[in-house]
């Protein structure tokens, strides 16, 4: 059943999908392509790189997904009171892609360093983070509707 967001649920939703079909890949290319050749190069977690390396991805996931929740529902203050319905759509589907690719790469980075790192269990753990911050921006006609008018559960 189309409704007056289903293009806009559409457009986000192929953002959404386009990341976990691009966990998937990362899984395939380092797990099975590249782990075990011989010039694929870890690095030590323990060493100063590796740690560095992890605590830029931790830092990047602990920041980016209230970070980019935060931003999203400050953007939205100024997107409900537009008058322009094309222009809100408009502005509401931009932010929304940012908003998943923002938390969506946290999870991108933390499968990189996963396997960089040579399997290093906190990597796997900012990775599901990630990826579950992800899944609470998944878009429905309902939700689009509230996020856009600034509107609660409560409100209706």
């Amino acid at each position: 059943m189309d409704t007056e967001y289903t293009e806009i649920r559409k457009r986000i939703n192929t953002v959404y999908y386009a990341f976990y079909v691009i966990y998937l890949l990362l899984v395939v290319i380092f797990g099975f392509l590249l782990k075990n050749k011989d010039g694929f190069v870890t690095i030590d977690p323990l060493s100063q790189l590796g740690q560095i390396f992890s605590y830029v991805v931790i830092m990047y996931v602990l920041a980016s997904i209230p970070g980019a929740l935060w931003w999203f529902k400050k953007q939205m203050k100024t997107v409900s009171q537009m008058e322009d319905e094309h222009a809100k759509r408009e502005q509401y589907t931009g932010y929304a892609v940012i908003r998943v690719s923002t938390i969506g790469l946290g999870a991108v980075l933390a499968i990189v360093a996963f396997y960089y790192l040579g399997n290093y269990q906190p990597m796997l753990w900012c990775a599901g983070i990630a990826i579950l911050a992800q899944f609470f921006c998944k878009p429905s006609d309902r939700k689009i509707y509230l996020e856009m008018n600034n509107k609660n559960e409560e409100d209706l």
